[in-house]
């Protein structure tokens, strides 16, 4: 083929070489040589692959942190939760996934349950065996329930929970521990306390 030399041996119409659409054409200034282009293709490679990583990180951080907002919700929460009877007292409430609590069952050194050796109220092996029971009792079980002249206390399950009822002359406390923490409570005690 022959390609025109001069201005004057074009065609009305024809694309000139400097205008022509392929930019790895030889002759057009700016053209990509094998080496550039070479390059190119690389750095275009590792910027789909950094973005490829990108999104598999963030979709597997979205994922753990989905996975630990079940795992927590699956857990319960502890309430405690104070009133005062009186118009100017204070109510307090306090809610905490009991997520936390198993976390900090895993986290706190033996030597913080140490007095469970020292004032061993149960024999060996019945708080599992009081631990497995909380488990096994049906809803609607009153466990604990005294009544004084000055307050009375309640403890019972319901819907999972262990619920533990104070109503004094001065207060009301209610606290909600699931049944699984207070499980799992006795469970590192009693561990504890045969170690120790």
């Amino acid at each position: 083929m022959n390609e025109p030399t001069g201005p004057n041996d074009f065609t009305p119409g024809a694309v000139s070489p400097t205008s022509h659409p392929d930019p790895n054409r030889p002759g057009r200034s700016g053209a990509l040589t094998p080496t550039v282009a070479v390059e190119t293709g690389i750095h275009r490679t590792r910027m789909r692959r950094f973005i490829f990583i990108l999104v598999g990180c963030v979709a597997a951080l979205s994922l753990l942190i989905g996975t630990g907002l079940v795992i927590a919700w699956r857990a319960g929460s502890v309430v405690v939760q104070v009133s005062g009877h009186d118009r100017g007292g204070d109510d307090v409430r306090i809610r905490v996934p009991a997520a936390v609590g198993h976390l900090a069952l895993l986290c706190i050194p033996d030597r913080a349950f140490g007095w469970s050796a020292r004032d061993r109220v149960f024999h060996h092996g019945e708080m599992r065996l009081l631990a497995g029971e909380l488990e096994r009792i049906p809803d609607g079980t009153v466990l604990v329930q005294v009544d004084s002249p000055g307050e009375t206390v309640q403890i019972s399950r319901e819907h999972g929970m262990l619920l533990i009822h104070v109503d004094s002359d001065q207060e009301k406390v209610r606290v909600e521990v699931p049944v699984k923490l207070a499980g799992a409570f006795l469970k590192r005690v009693e561990r504890v306390a045969r170690v120790g």
